[in-house]
């Protein structure tokens, strides 16, 4: 059995493998198409996300509201009147068990078979 050193360089003499820098997950044009789908073919209100700080992620919440062209709230100020909400939550937390306690749907991206799909292969598709 080899042994591992866990002193020892991961890439010795300095080579390291090519590396290549992309943007986050939210900024990509085909997640971006497939959020605003998910918002027509159901019928959508509005588009819940976790509470935040301000700061960049009111920048960033303000772009997706525009490209989704749906509204969206924050879970702790949302109305529970609301019947029709798209959880932005990859996986299920407090904030999807809460929307599927009180409304049909609220289920997390990726219990969703049609999403959990869309980011295997568009993942899969990465260089």
């Amino acid at each position: 059995m080899a042994s591992h050193s866990l002193t020892a360089p991961l890439f010795p003499c300095g080579r390291y493998p090519s590396r290549r820098r992309l943007p986050f997950l939210g900024a990509w044009q085909p997640w971006l198409q497939h959020l605003r789908q998910l918002g027509c073919e159901a019928e959508r209100q509005v588009v819940v996300h976790h509470p935040l700080r301000p700061g960049i992620a009111d920048r960033y919440l303000h772009v997706l509201s525009q490209e989704l062209g749906l509204p969206l709230r924050s879970a702790d100020t949302c109305d529970a009147e609301l019947d029709r909400v798209l959880p932005l939550a990859l996986a299920p937390n407090r904030m999807t068990a809460h929307l599927s306690a009180q409304q049909e749907g609220g289920l997390a991206l990726l219990e969703q078979p049609a999403t959990r799909q869309f980011l295997f292969e568009l993942l899969l598709d990465l260089p």
